[in-house]
């Protein structure tokens, strides 16, 4: 709903206010003094902060109309929450049983009661064609819909109590509420992405319609799979509370087996709010089964959050556009989709993790891991923010999207081994609380970080040029998501692994039964002085060459030697913690990628403790803001290599764990990789400043758009340029084999020459960010400066009384007419494009 409602808030700004928008950005960054290019990287900052300034209240303009799109349709899905009780009522003559069936009311407040429910719920009695009960109602006024045949029967305990208890479970587990919002999410979505369609078809511009139509249907068509399948999950969870209230599932087995299968194929299957009766009793017999987390659990959540991170991106940049805030504008998006995705698939991993171990089963990881990663690649394709808006999204290199793929492989995959580690631990915790919010923390942090990271890269691989990765890899990886989230996921493994036992029984409160379990709870091997030593080696390995390296460096570095030794450093540091992490994923199973971040970032500390220790021997800056910086950036991009490496941990096991034979690999690896990274850096070109500067700092608008700027203003200019070259030479070329000579050459000169250079000064200001648009001004370029030279060399000829070199001046500017014509062709064609 929320991604939804900010693209028809900026839909709806784009078709009132598009081009005058655009047309401001554009006249804020001509007085900000943008030619297209920048001397130096703080000219192309200054300009940029100018230009932001003064354009500012348009993008704010612009934002607030996105937030009131998304407040609108956030407001007609919840209402449905509050407006549905009383339809369903009217349609399905529900009335109180109170009224007529009084026992079968008392016998329904006793069951609620048992149940633990505070807000005692309403029984309503349905008609005749009323089979199955239903929970409906808003907020703390629930009621529960019996049909007549159950409601006649309530002493028949076998019947009555467990289809009750049933839809009680479904209000203890708050799932009236859900239910119907995931319904008020059809009803306002649907309607809300039907708008633009109609809109076009009245207006007769259907320029936003091939990228718009085929997004917005598939968009609808996975939420609607998505409510579905979470009405169906809800199912099971009612099931089984209302198996736990009555301390005997084989009454709800035979409950769910007399309800109705759906008959048809797939797609009725999987567009049924209800499991098949198999598929209930199932879960019901092997109550595990009921916490697996599989590719649709994955795939939807990551598909909602990469759908609607680009819109909520381009509503922050413009909210943040000459603000305070504008430095955290990138942490908005991925903010929400780690949370979104921590509180989803990151809790049903933790949740399996539990439960399995409990059942003394092996949760299989390649479903909801594959699930994110495919989620989030189509969610970002499908996006609407890739459509023709005010401003176009979407990436120039399409090969990027594995990207974000990787990404939500690799930071499931930590997720789940992190819990691997930590429920190691859990068999000494008295409450649940402390297993589920340490659980919920980290998965957001997680995932928040991982998204963070993955943004970046993909935005400065696909935009940027190389040497501007490698800076940004280098310097800009150190933001505090990433680093928190690597210093928790290290603490968290250290920790659980100091209060983990062997020997020890399951926790009680994993079940229901209150008398302690006899279930074997099973732990990792290895220790913490055993992960501290394998972190230490790696970060003293990874410190020996960077120490021969530092020797062999100048001490009186200047920009560029200082940008090589930055780039060392940073690389060495991070690439011996990934070597510790690679070691143990190799070695130990399903925790290998907890442990390796463990390891891997005590490797960190001890490679920068010694890059402190080896610059104050050599004389260079050890103020601490420089090797806390240095600490920062050496996390950052560890993290990233660390997550990169983490779907190793879905092959099998390669190595046994020994830990003489793992530290001695460690040792290796973290060598090689030091010493490979020192001899890339050293001979790569170092990154100047010349290469950080960006030109195209202007944006990208449809074509259309583009067409009608550069038609009605600076082709304009240009055609009324042309058009009076070509009239003065019309005026005098019949004068010139009669004429003065002297006064024809200084008449072309002050009515030709000089307007013609001064109209060739405007063009070359011009840089269209439209192909279309670029190729026409190019011709008009291209054409003015013909114009110029053959009028130069007329008006020479002339004073030299060159007559030959006169005829030659002469023809080439009758031969100039065939590119005015192909100019001409050129805008005619715009003119037709900006009409549509």
């Amino acid at each position: 709903m929320i991604a939804s409602g900010l693209f028809i808030g900026d839909w709806f700004y784009g078709v009132l206010t598009g081009e005058q928008f655009v047309q401001i950005v554009e006249r804020c960054l001509e007085q900000a003094g943008y030619t297209g290019s920048f001397d130096s990287l703080r000219e192309q900052i200054t300009i940029q902060d100018t230009a932001m300034r003064c354009y500012a209240f348009a993008q704010h303009t612009r934002a607030s109309y996105s937030l009131g799109g998304a407040i609108l349709v956030v407001l007609a899905g919840t209402s449905v929450v509050f407006i549905a009780p009383r339809i369903i009522e009217r349609r399905r003559h529900l009335q109180p049983v109170a009224t007529l069936l009084p026992d079968t009311a008392d016998r329904v407040t006793e069951l609620a009661v048992s149940a633990g429910l505070q807000h005692l719920p309403t029984a309503m009695l349905g008609d005749g064609a009323q089979r199955d009960a239903f929970s409906y109602g808003s907020p703390r006024r629930h009621r529960i819909a019996v049909p007549r045949a159950a409601a006649v029967r309530w002493r028949d305990q076998s019947l009555f109590d467990p289809l009750i208890l049933h839809e009680l479970a479904h209000l203890r587990n708050r799932d009236v509420g859900l239910s119907w919002l995931t319904r008020g999410v059809m009803y306002s979505i649907v309607p809300t992405m039907l708008l633009p369609i109609c809109v076009s078809v009245v207006t007769g511009e259907f320029n936003l319609m091939p990228d718009y139509v085929w997004r917005a249907a598939i968009l609808v068509g996975t939420v609607s799979v998505i409510s579905t399948a979470l009405l169906r999950s809800r199912e099971h969870d009612a099931d089984l509370r209302a198996a736990t209230l009555m301390h005997d599932p084989n009454a709800m087995i035979a409950l769910v087996g007399q309800s109705h299968s759906v008959s048809g194929g797939w797609w009725r299957q999987l567009r049924a709010n209800h499991p098949a009766p198999a598929a209930r009793a199932d879960i019901l017999k092997y109550p595990h089964r009921a916490a697996s987390v599989g590719f649709v659990d994955g795939m939807a959540p990551a598909f909602l959050a990469a759908s609607a991170m680009p819109l909520i991106n381009v509503v922050a940049t413009a909210l943040s556009t000459a603000n305070p805030i504008g430095p955290y504008q990138d942490l908005v998006a991925p903010s929400i989709g780690g949370v979104l995705l921590g509180c989803t698939v990151g809790t049903g991993v933790w949740r399996v993790v539990a439960v399995d171990r409990a059942a003394a089963a092996i949760p299989s990881l390649w479903a909801p891991a594959c699930g994110v990663a495919v989620g989030l690649l189509l969610g970002q394709v499908v996006s609407l923010a890739n459509t023709t808006s005010v401003l176009r999204g979407g990436l120039a290199h399409p090969a990027w999207l594995a990207i974000p793929a990787l990404a939500g492989l690799a930071s499931t995959v930590l997720v789940y081994s992190v819990a691997e580690v930590c429920f190691d631990a859990t068999a000494r915790l008295r409450s649940p609380r402390w297993a589920w919010i340490p659980g919920i923390v980290i998965s957001c942090l997680v995932y928040f970080a991982v998204l963070n990271l993955s943004q970046r890269l993909q935005l400065t691989l696909d935009k940027a040029p190389w040497a501007f990765t490698r800076n940004c890899l280098i310097f800009e990886l150190d933001s505090w998501p990433v680093v928190i989230a690597a210093t928790v996921a290290a603490a968290m493994t250290g920790t659980a692994i100091m209060l983990a036992r062997p020997g020890t029984h399951a926790p009680t409160w994993l079940f229901d039964e209150s008398k302690p379990t006899q279930t074997p709870w099973p732990t990792a091997s290895g220790t913490l002085h055993q992960m501290l030593l394998i972190g230490a080696v790696c970060g003293t390995c990874a410190l020996i060459p960077y120490a021969v390296y530092r020797n062999r460096a100048p001490n009186d570095l200047n920009a560029t030697s200082l940008f090589t030794l930055l780039e060392v450093s940073t690389w060495c540091g991070a690439t011996g913690g990934a070597a510790a992490v690679v070691a143990l994923i190799l070695c130990v199973p399903r925790r290998g990628v907890a442990l390796g971040m463990l390891a891997g970032t005590v490797a960190v500390l001890i490679f920068v403790i010694g890059f402190w220790v080896i610059n104050a021997a050599d004389d260079a800056p050890t103020h601490l803001r420089v090797v806390a910086s240095m600490l920062a950036d050496v996390l950052g991009l560890f993290f990233l290599l660390g997550t990169i490496i983490a779907p190793l941990a879905l092959i099998p096991r390669l190595l046994d764990w020994r830990t003489g034979r793992t530290v001695a690999f460690a040792a290796a690896l973290a060598l090689t990789t030091c010493t490979g990274a020192i001899l890339v850096s050293t001979t790569a070109e170092p990154v100047t400043e010349a290469d950080l500067i960006l030109g195209d700092i202007a944006p990208t608008v449809p074509e259309s758009l583009a067409a009608r700027m550069y038609v009605n203003v600076t082709g304009k200019r240009l055609s009324e340029g042309l058009f009076h070259t070509y009239g003065a030479l019309k005026q005098i070329a019949p004068l010139i084999p009669t004429g003065d000579s002297s006064d024809l050459a200084q008449s072309i000169r002050s009515t030709i020459v000089q307007p013609l250079t001064a109209l060739a000064a405007e063009a070359q200001t011009e840089h269209p960010r439209s192909p279309t648009v670029a190729a026409v001004h190019a011709d008009a370029i291209t054409l003015i400066a013909t114009l110029t030279s053959a009028s130069r060399q007329l008006a020479d000829a002339l004073e030299a009384n060159d007559y030959r070199t006169v005829a030659e001046a002469m023809a080439e500017l009758d031969q100039s007419s065939v590119m005015l014509d192909r100019w001409i062709m050129g805008m005619e064609y715009l003119r037709a494009l900006a009409a549509k």
